[in-house]
């Protein structure tokens, strides 16, 4: 006997079952994980800060906030791009269509500018906290080299020099 062959309406008819399946359990392990996640928070003891913040109108009202900013920038984004894009497929405007799409594609950047002037933010900017722990920990490390490699010591710092607290002095 031999195996059973998969005839392409069978893999077809796999494929969209494998499809549609995913589209029930996606959300379904979504539901399970903000289940277990609300149920922890749930028993957890709060400050009274996180308690009012977590309280229901007070969620409620971010929720709507965060709905209104959401679809009015929708709309103003669909209001300029769909009357913009139908004008820079006419005659007349695929000369602009260059431009456009490099200010389109620098605008789709922000974001991401955004996100990362974020993150210096919370890790000390460049000229805060994470630029002076970078300079300290240089200043460690070339210590460290200085006063335990001979070699090392010896090919930085040429005859007639000595160091004192990391730098170069004359000797």
């Amino acid at each position: 006997m031999s195996a059973p062959t998969l005839t392409a309406p069978r893999v077809r008819r796999m494929s969209q079952l494998r499809g549609e399946l995913s589209l029930i359990l996606t959300p379904l392990i979504l539901l399970l994980v903000f289940g277990v996640y609300w149920w922890w928070l749930g028993n957890q003891t709060l400050s009274s800060q996180a308690a009012s913040a977590l309280r229901t109108e007070n969620l409620l009202r971010q929720i709507r906030e965060q709905l209104t900013i959401t679809v009015l920038s929708t709309i103003g984004v669909i209001s300029i791009a769909i009357p913009l894009g139908v004008a820079l497929t006419r005659r007349n405007g695929k000369r602009f269509a260059g431009p456009v799409l490099a200010v389109a594609s620098a605008g789709q950047a922000i974001p991401a500018y955004g996100l990362l002037v974020l993150a210096l933010a919370m890790l000390g900017g460049v000229f805060g906290r994470a630029n002076d722990n970078f300079l300290h920990d240089r200043h460690m490390a070339w210590t460290w080299f200085s006063h335990h490699s001979d070699c090392i010591n010896h090919f930085c710092h040429p005859a007639g020099t000595a160091q004192h607290d990391g730098g170069l002095v004359a000797s």
